[in-house]
């Protein structure tokens, strides 16, 4: 990431370096291989599928040389498998990292090319939403292992995306920093696992009369599917 860290990371950089992420196109011309500092792409036949990184595939969509192929998990059938995984999985799906810029982005720049947008679009959206339920509810299962004078010093957000972190990253560092105010010194270390962060079910988030809710700005920020 070249110095880029958690702290400083903003959503403009996350899009930047989704953009690096391949994905398959239906070349429209014949062309050789492109070569850039990132990588020789093609050659490009006609009618031939091929795979570019999508900063290059939006460039050529635009100019008409190009149609994308749907990403198997951003179809309608995997969307739904996604949802119910979600709320029975004790962990995070694991989806791409960049999975909700990739799919903004395919959205708003090749809406044309994706079987049923609208529906895609609204499937999206609550993935992300439950996602992020059970990420701020594995939030305060860590605050309440502090509460219980248990020693917390990291805690591990496996599968989480690139945008699900930075919606919650202000929140989550300054109650770790909180955390490490309150908690013994002399108690047994106890590393957080995967499961303290990532491990409540969907139905036990809904069902939880407290939220512990990172900044609004930044939630708000996530909502970022739309009808083009």
């Amino acid at each position: 990431m070249s110095g880029l860290t958690l702290r400083n990371m903003v959503s403009s950089e996350n899009e930047f370096l989704a953009e690096e992420t391949l994905v398959e196109v239906v070349s429209n011309f014949d062309h050789p291989a492109l070569k850039f500092i990132s990588g020789k792409f093609g050659p490009f036949v006609s009618q031939m599928v091929c795979k570019i990184p999508l900063w290059l595939a939006i460039t050529l969509k635009k100019r008409g040389k190009c149609t994308f192929v749907t990403p198997d998990w951003m179809k309608v059938e995997e969307l739904e498998k996604v949802i119910v995984n979600e709320k029975t999985q004790k962990i995070l799906g694991n989806l791409p990292f960049h999975y909700i810029e990739v799919s903004q982005l395919l959205l708003v720049n090749a809406r044309d090319d994706i079987e049923s947008p609208d529906r895609v679009s609204a499937l999206l959206q609550e993935v992300e939403g439950i996602r992020m339920d059970r990420i701020k509810a594995g939030i305060r299962s860590v605050a309440t292992s502090v509460n219980r004078t248990e020693r917390v010093v990291s805690a591990n957000l496996n599968n989480a995306a690139a945008m699900e972190i930075y919606g919650i990253k202000r929140f989550f560092l300054s109650s770790m920093d909180t955390f490490a105010w309150f908690q013994p010194v002399e108690e047994t270390t106890i590393e957080s696992s995967a499961a303290d962060v990532q491990g409540q079910s969907y139905e036990r988030e809904a069902s939880s009369a407290s939220t512990a809710a990172p900044d609004a700005t930044e939630g708000r920020a996530l909502r970022r599917f739309r009808n083009g």
